[in-house]
């Protein structure tokens, strides 16, 4: 790594972390055999790759060779490099041959390729830290600096890592892979199964990078059915709950593993009477992998910024924000509809870059009084419906039979729309797949 001095006090300054010899090395083995190139491009999708300007012009007329179907080699080059300026110009047969000359065996290739790569990343790693430190003296604030260093170091990486694009083969082998497995499986959920048949009937389960929402009126009871998923599916959970506190989502989960009404749960009164059935269920309970950030009034950057640790900490698969409507964008603006906007599209972007599955809990819209709510039923609708992957609608058909909630699936990008009965033990906070029971058979429900 070379170094230059610096005007202001002579000190020498550092030059961008590179590599001139591996750069010459990789270009060589091409110019050498034309095939190699080809094993190449694979893995050097960007010519910024290559940090010596004339280098990078190379790389880009090998580009170009390739795509006017030509044989990537010394006389083509020159031949299309004739009559261009700026550093086409230091370009020549001499130097062509000289690279060739030079160059180390082809089976190298591949080594000499992860140092290019490892450099062009750590050139790019400096950018996003000058970036941040901008932001920091322009007095941002500690979570917005947070997540775009967050969120621009994994885009780093990840472009460093893959391919910009891949050949239909690539992804369709993999779809036959998943449908081979999804065909051995007793399971009837193709991605990340929730625990409830019908809703993983329909949907397939829960699937990384998609946007799922469950949206519902008050008290009809999408908290405890975003908690019950965490509660089923087997993954780690992540759950950033607005509203309630992280000891109330415990206790919720406590009463529904151990089947024992939550008014009486903690009730000093009939603690003697639940005491054992809790006891039982404790173990269940610390077996779950769900993990809770019970913070209020989070802005949709600090939901993202707290979401990246906990899956690098703990590696979680779905992350569930509840609820929606009490999510604030980083900037405070005058129509709450564009504010919403500006929360969903970010979250549906952090599905896709942390490539897990966001469940959001949603209120109705206050207008709705019938049992059969549509899309547009959605609180600030058009958001939510336009960036979510799934939407799944709940009512409660029958005033007089509370504990069936009707399911609508309004809204599924990859599949079909439909609806299914849960049957709600509000009781224990407990959705089960639709019973074969009548209410009068169920316990008193809970009212929260």
């Amino acid at each position: 790594m070379g170094k230059v001095p610096n005007r202001s006090n002579g000190e020498p300054d550092k030059l961008p972390p590179h590599c001139l010899d591996t750069e010459k090395a990789v270009l060589g083995i091409i110019l050498n055999n034309d095939s190699n190139f080809d094993i190449a491009r694979k893995r050097v999708r960007n010519s910024e790759a290559f940090y010596d300007l004339v280098h990078r012009t190379i790389w880009k007329g090998m580009n170009q060779l390739r795509l006017l179907h030509r044989k990537v080699e010394p006389i083509s080059l020159i031949s299309l490099f004739n009559g261009e300026a700026s550093s086409a110009g230091a370009v020549s047969v001499a130097f062509l041959s000289e690279l060739a000359n030079t160059a180390p065996p082809a089976d190298v290739m591949n080594q000499l390729i992860d140092v290019l790569i490892e450099r062009w990343t750590l050139r790019r790693m400096v950018r996003v830290m000058t970036e941040a430190t901008a932001r920091i003296m322009d007095g941002n604030n500690f979570e917005g600096v947070m997540d775009g260093i967050q969120r621009d170091m994994a885009i780093c990486l990840r472009e460093s890592m893959e391919k910009s694009a891949s050949p239909l083969k690539a992804f369709a082998e993999v779809a036959a892979q998943e449908l081979e497995r999804d065909f051995m499986s007793e399971s009837t959920a193709s991605g990340i199964p929730t625990g409830f048949k019908d809703y993983d009937y329909l949907t397939g389960g829960l699937h990384p990078g998609e946007l799922v929402v469950f949206a519902a009126r008050p008290a009809v009871g999408k908290t405890a059915l975003v908690m019950n998923i965490a509660e089923n599916c087997g993954v780690p959970v992540g759950v950033m709950s607005l509203e309630m506190t992280g000891i109330a989502l415990a206790k919720r989960v406590i009463s529904s593993f151990s089947s024992v009404n939550i008014r009486d749960a903690f009730s000093k009164i009939k603690v003697e009477e639940n005491i054992g059935k809790i006891t039982d269920a404790m173990p269940q309970v610390y077996k779950c992998p769900i993990y809770i950030d019970d913070s209020s009034n989070l802005t949709v950057g600090q939901i993202i910024s707290r979401a990246r640790l906990m899956h690098s900490t703990w590696k979680i698969e779905v992350l569930i924000v509840d609820y929606l409507q009490i999510v604030h964008g980083d900037e405070r603006v005058e129509k709450r509809y564009l504010e919403i906007s500006e929360i969903t599209k970010r979250l549906k972007g952090l599905a896709k870059d942390l490539n897990i599955c966001v469940i959001i809990a949603s209120q109705l819209s206050r207008k709705v009084q019938d049992a059969s709510p549509t899309l547009s039923d959605l609180a600030e609708s058009g958001a939510i419906e336009q960036d979510a992957d799934t939407v799944c609608l709940l009512s409660v058909p029958d005033k007089k039979k509370p504990s069936t909630v009707k399911a609508f699936v309004a809204k599924q990008r990859n599949g079909p729309t439909g609806d299914f009965n849960f049957t709600f033990m509000n009781q224990y906070t407990r959705f089960e797949n639709a019973a074969r029971i009548e209410d009068e058979d169920l316990p008193l429900p809970y009212q929260d």
